[in-house]
């Protein structure tokens, strides 16, 4: 069969000229995953692609389409439409029933992604394919009833993965509010100072601003709950002192960012140090942080000092690059492999510490994000160890680092066994999708 059989390409879709519509650009397709990342209202100005839920959007520019940046639209609100950047190609299913989500695993299979790179055509950096010349891909391809299988059930890992990332991003805002509150707001520490000056009971001001409860709601509690909800207040500093940055609970200290922890940054690697075979360990740069290790990631063989080892579970900070997109803090759960330069490894003596740090720099990217804008230069932007050095943080004593260990390290916990189990998912995928595509797996009756 040819793809043309199943498949109509760009279809036609009307949006009115000057209408406000959902609008999807390149950066909102991730490499490795099936959904859109975001969209946002523009006005369409008459060009560009048009979809609705259900459509394949294939990236037909170089190096967008070597990496693999395929979505399958289901964001909109029923009934929507949607436009977005010219350089998608838009894949619609003659019969939805059978091949919607069928024609979107076909375009992240190897052999269909190779004919595609091996057509595209222009100058060197602005290659594209064009969507005719994928139409005249020809293979043997299950029947439809086959296809239907294969599509609900590669859709039903991808469903997976949505879920555990929605879990882990509430799980990131929740640590990411607790975080803010007792060690950047220091909200139950200044209730236990307000209620002293009032005469009224500290600790059941500190356990209010915890709970976010009233008196009589937690008079109300049952003993346990009552009883961690006081152990947990009485980790909070009764006084307050003065410091460089105003008041701060007796106790707790000031540092630098850059005295949190050590910060390891990558090393450099030439042309002559990769391997051409991919032999030896993946190098790690932004783009494997963003979207893990890919066909286009490259390896060496050569013998790098050990520091640079990165391995699962270690912390990274990306410190420069595009701000509003390359700086970021990454869990690492990609395997071993040597760590590029422009990107930190965070070293820590405890976990209490690497958590606090991990969600202080989540905090701080704002901050952080603005200092490299400052410095851009044809784009890019930067921190320097200099600007950390300048950025003074505060820092809990042994009992409010004990707040981590009860609060924020089963919550960073949790949503590390999300991303696990991610990347475990998505590497059963791929495997499974190639074989099943081609045939050589079949679905027993």
């Amino acid at each position: 069969m040819k793809l043309s059989e199943i498949i109509d390409f760009n279809p036609t879709r009307s949006i009115k000229k000057g209408k406000n519509a959902p609008f999807v650009e390149m950066a909102a397709l991730a490499q490795d995953s099936r959904d859109i990342s975001y969209t946002f209202s523009k006005e369409f100005n008459g060009s560009g692609t048009k979809f609705k839920n259900g459509d394949t959007l294939l990236a037909r520019i170089t190096p967008c389409l070597e990496n693999g940046k395929t979505a399958k639209v289901n964001c909109l609100k029923p009934g929507e439409l949607a436009h977005g950047s010219t350089e998608f190609i838009v894949l619609k299913a003659k019969e939805p029933e059978y091949d919607e989500d069928f024609i979107y695993y076909l375009c992240r299979w190897n052999k269909f992604r190779d004919y595609a790179i091996g057509r595209m055509e222009g100058s060197s950096g602005r290659q594209r394919v064009d969507w005719k010349a994928i139409a005249e891909f020809e293979c043997e391809l299950p029947q439809r009833e086959e296809r239907k299988k294969i599509g609900f059930f590669l859709k039903q890992i991808d469903d997976k993965i949505a879920n555990n990332n929605k879990i882990d991003q509430n799980l990131e805002t929740i640590a990411q509010t607790l975080f803010k509150s007792w060690f950047i707001d220091l909200d139950p520490v200044k209730s236990k100072i307000e209620a002293k000056v009032l005469g009224e009971d500290p600790k059941l001001a500190a356990m209010m601003a915890i709970s976010g409860k009233t008196a009589e709601d937690i008079q109300n509690f049952e003993s346990q709950k009552c009883d961690e909800l006081r152990a947990t207040v009485n980790l909070f500093p009764n006084e307050i002192k003065e410091s460089e940055l105003g008041l701060i609970p007796k106790g707790w200290k000031i540092i630098s960012l850059y005295e949190t922890a050590e910060y390891v940054n990558g090393t450099s690697f030439k042309n002559q140090d990769f391997s051409s075979e991919r032999n030896g360990l993946p190098i790690i740069k932004i783009a494997e942080l963003k979207s893990g290790i890919s066909p286009q990631t490259q390896y060496t063989t050569n013998e790098v000092q050990g520091k640079y080892l990165i391995k699962n579970e270690d912390m990274l900070y990306s410190w420069s690059g595009s701000p509003e997109t390359s700086l970021e803090v990454f869990k690492w759960f990609g395997g071993q492999g040597w760590l590029n330069q422009h990107i930190f490894k965070i070293n820590t003596e405890t976990k209490e510490q690497k958590v606090f740090v991990y969600y202080l720099l989540k905090y701080l990217m704002p901050q952080l994000i603005e200092i490299a804008k400052n410095k851009q230069t044809t784009g890019l932007g930067h921190v320097t160890v200099a600007d950390m050095k300048r950025i003074k943080v505060i820092i809990p004593d042994k009992k409010g680092m004990q707040l981590i260990t009860k609060k924020l390290i089963p919550l960073f916990d949790k949503s590390s066994n999300c991303l696990q189990q991610n990347m475990v998912l998505a590497e059963q995928r791929d495997t499974l999708l190639p074989n099943l595509i081609s045939g050589e797996l079949i679905f027993n009756e």
